[in-house]
């Protein structure tokens, strides 16, 4: 199982302390171990995506001080949007200060079927803010929120963090989210340091005498202030000195300033900031009692460290303290100083109680970071879920969908030629259909039918298309015809050459061919297709479930699994009339469901879609295996003109020659949507922002922006996103363009488009001409009766250039 885990935060620091300390013995113990597929992640923000970091030189760097952090990035990248379902997304860093916030990212991932797992050390910014930088609390807000959302499992320092977060989501009425606890360690790897020595001032200030020592952060949380206010009324008149090792943290400006001019200043009060691992395992050896007055906390690690060391600890009598420290702590009330000094003087004057106390303590038993590292790994490896059912090692039936009997007898040759291991097909159909097939068809498949009275069983058959096509293959599935793992398809797929069964299971897995994100599907705005009202469907039911949102209409053959679908139809029982998508539902549940059970692979189809310039496409096939079969592009004039038909002796080789034609004609419409990229980079430079368009709606009319000017591809439909406000609901919007020269003649006027404005983003195909012409465009807008429109300057960009 893939596991990547962001660092980015642990190499821009330049200390170790806190938080980075844990990730730094976690993640060098997680690669050791192997156990699980470690990727580490830098993100670049300059290419909005993640570098791959090198485990062996993080090793080293981390380990051994060998190398540097710059060369611990590869060339390799990945990008969020292409993260695969199945693996798992693990942050275990402060992270909520960085530049890709969760918020951002936690959805893609969470669309794509990414497990998403977080450590928390403690929510303190929400359940005392008083404590934290108003930043930080934004910051941590918006983190924490996003996980609260998103996550998949939370992993904790403690239960008591752990039954906080419980309590949260009850109060955001939120699901509870699986949980897991892994203490932290200890036995922090110190070979990394350059300094081995211990300091000279952390020398004196233990020689000055007998001392209480606080470790960590000066900041208001932590309460520095209360055990300095015990020493000035009562401790430091009985011989006790005071050590504070850790840096200034924020809003402390009059405690350090109370600190730097106190009278006992290097006498018997002792600030220690920068001190190496060295220093401060000595002092803590040496000190008389750790004292932790913190209000809150996430752990509590100096409690931990100071039983490592044989070191009794006072702790504020909070429950995270109680949990970590047990009966080996005294406690104090941390509102109050005079708690604080009884507690400490009850082991000064009470020689036997405090050497018992002392006893008790060398007997601790620290978790090791191995330990840690183990159950963290545990907790992880929870995100796999086996697979409940055999997968045949033979797949040998298709399943089709149709009512067109001559395009599946022409589908059909192509399927005996290139796919052998196919055996057997269940036609689902019209009654009126069976007869036609068994007299027309003589090839070698065995032909079983399952006709629409026999599923329907009476129901009424939807009259949209696709919600038939879902109703139809839904109760298709309840039929004993049909094999527990077959092919579906329907009758316009074809191979393109010899294929074998890999190509939909491998290894035991599903291949899913996706050919988009359905969140980010828009569909024809022109005019709404019942395709895209389907996909629209889909989308809103996935993320309502919490599945993953690819979208698997790729238009080829298929491998599925009934029993998993007949799960799906037991678990959504009223989701057969509702028209989703046959292909994206059980894909993405399985990825949801068995993370891992699905290979998620680009797409291998050729003409889909039918007309390049139909959308712009967000997945680009690496190979063609199959063709979705357009009998208008073999008709003169088009693409495939001098291309058969049907199949025959020769069909593979002409293949090859039709698949090289529909790459070069893929590739001239990939340059043109390259084109206005160029444009808009080009722009960029001259204007120091992104060339932006957008239309906004109010009760007063049509607000049209448009850039300073705007390029376009020549001889080709170029699809201009507009950012759309649309405060009033309204439901489309006619919309046309026309082009003007330079002389102020109209040259070209565009369709007129009844535009759908129920999206955030508006895709208008916008025609280029002959390219190097300039002159105005004019973009116009009817609206309630009124005719709004906007000009800018026009400039038609000839391939390869910027005219």
């Amino acid at each position: 199982m893939k596991i990547y885990i962001d660092v980015t935060n642990l190499l821009r620091v330049d200390f170790l302390t806190g938080i980075q300390r844990v990730v730094r013995e976690v993640v060098l113990r997680m690669i050791r171990n192997r156990k699980l597929d470690i990727v580490l992640l830098n993100y670049h923000e300059g290419y909005k995506e993640f570098q791959i970091i090198d485990a062996q030189k993080f090793m080293d760097y981390f380990s051994n001080g060998i190398g540097s952090k710059d060369e611990l990035v590869t060339d390799q990248r990945v990008n969020p949007v292409n993260m695969q379902p199945g693996t798992v997304f693990f942050d275990i860093d402060g992270v909520w200060s960085l530049s890709l916030k969760r918020s951002h990212l936690l959805p893609i991932l969470k669309a794509n079927g990414v497990k998403l797992v977080v450590y928390v050390y403690d929510i303190i910014p929400i359940t005392h803010p008083q404590f934290c930088h108003e930043q930080t609390v934004y910051n941590f807000m918006t983190y924490i929120g996003a996980y609260l959302q998103c996550a998949d499992l939370i992993i904790a320092s403690a239960q008591s963090t752990l039954d906080e977060i419980d309590k949260l989501l009850e109060q955001l009425n939120l699901p509870k989210i699986p949980g897991k606890v892994s203490w932290l360690g200890s036995d922090f790897n110190i070979k990394n340091s350059d300094d081995t020595e211990i300091n000279p001032e952390a020398v004196d200030a233990v020689a000055a005498g007998r001392y209480v020592l606080m470790v960590g952060t000066i900041e208001p949380r932590k309460n520095h202030a209360l055990v300095l206010e015990a020493f000035e009324h009562a401790l430091f008149e009985r011989g006790i000195n005071l050590i504070f090792a850790g840096r200034i943290g924020w809003n402390v400006q009059a405690f350090e300033k109370k600190i730097e001019e106190h009278p006992k200043r290097n006498r018997q009060l002792f600030h220690l900031s920068g001190m190496n691992d060295a220093t401060i395992d000595y002092l803590y050896r040496n000190a008389f009692c750790v004292a932790f007055p913190t209000f809150n906390e996430g752990f509590g690690l100096p409690i931990i460290e100071a039983f490592q060391r044989g070191t009794p600890v006072l702790a504020s009598d909070i429950p995270i303290l109680r949990e970590v420290g047990g009966e080996l702590c005294d406690y104090f009330d941390p509102n109050s100083w005079e708690s604080f000094a009884d507690t400490c003087m009850s082991w000064v004057e009470n020689a036997e109680r405090y050497e018992e106390v002392k006893r008790k303590v060398a007997k601790y038993q620290p978790v090791s970071w191995d330990t840690v590292t183990e159950k963290i790994e545990n907790a992880l490896e929870t995100m796999k879920v086996e697979y409940p059912y055999p997968i045949p090692e033979k797949i040998k039936q298709m399943v089709y969908l149709t009512a067109r009997s001559e395009d599946l007898l022409e589908t059909l040759p192509y399927m005996e030629a290139f796919m052998p291991f196919i055996e057997e097909l269940v036609i689902c159909c019209p009654d009126s259909m069976v007869e036609i097939m068994k007299k027309e068809y003589h090839g070698r498949f065995r032909l079983q039918y399952l006709t629409d009275s026999q599923v329907l069983n009476g129901a009424e058959l939807p009259e949209d298309h696709s919600k038939r096509n879902f109703f139809l293959r839904c109760l298709a599935m309840k039929s004993d015809l049909i094999d527990d793992v077959f092919i579906m398809a329907d009758d316009d797929y074809r191979p393109l050459h010899l294929i074998n069964q890999d190509v939909f299971i491998k290894n035991g897995k599903f291949c899913g061919y996706y050919c988009y994100h359905l969140q980010n599907w828009k569909g024809d705005q022109n005019h709404y297709s019942s395709f895209d009202h389907c996909m629209f469907r889909t989308r809103q039911f996935l993320q309502e479930q919490g599945y993953s949102t690819w979208m698997y209409e790729s238009h080829m053959p298929q491998a599925i699994d009934k029993r998993v679908y007949q799960e799906i139809l037991e678990k959504h029982p009223d989701i057969e009339t509702k028209g989703y998508s046959e292909w994206s539902i059980f894909f993405n549940y399985v990825n949801t469901i068995y993370p891992g059970q699905v290979e998620n692979l680009p797409f291998v189809v050729m003409s889909w879609p039918g007309s390049c310039g139909a959308w712009d496409l967000e997945v680009f096939p690496k190979e063609y295996i199959f063709e979705n079969y357009y009998r208008e592009l073999y008709e003169p004039g088009e693409i495939f003109e001098q291309y058969s038909k049907d199949y025959y002796a020769g069909t593979e080789m002409e293949n090859r020659k039709k698949v090289t034609d529909y790459m070069n004609y893929h590739n001239a419409h990939s340059q043109i949507r390259a084109m206005f990229q160029a444009y808009r980079a080009n722009y960029e430079m001259i204007y120091g922002e992104y060339p932006t368009f957008a239309l906004s709606f109010t009760a007063e009319g049509c607000t049209i922006r448009l850039p300073q000017y705007i390029g376009i591809g020549e001889e080709a439909f170029t699809r201009i996103p507009f950012l759309i406000q649309n405060e009033i609901g309204l439901e489309e919007a006619e919309i046309t363009y026309r082009y003007i020269d330079v002389q102020g003649n109209e040259i070209v006027t565009g369709a007129e488009m009844n535009m759908a404005l129920d999206q955030k983003e508006l895709e208008i195909p916008v025609r280029g001409i002959w390219g190097g012409m300039k002159g105005i465009f004019e973009l116009e807008v009817r609206y309630r009766g009124q005719i709004f429109s906007r000009r800018t300057k026009l400039c038609i960009m000839k391939k390869g250039l910027e005219a």
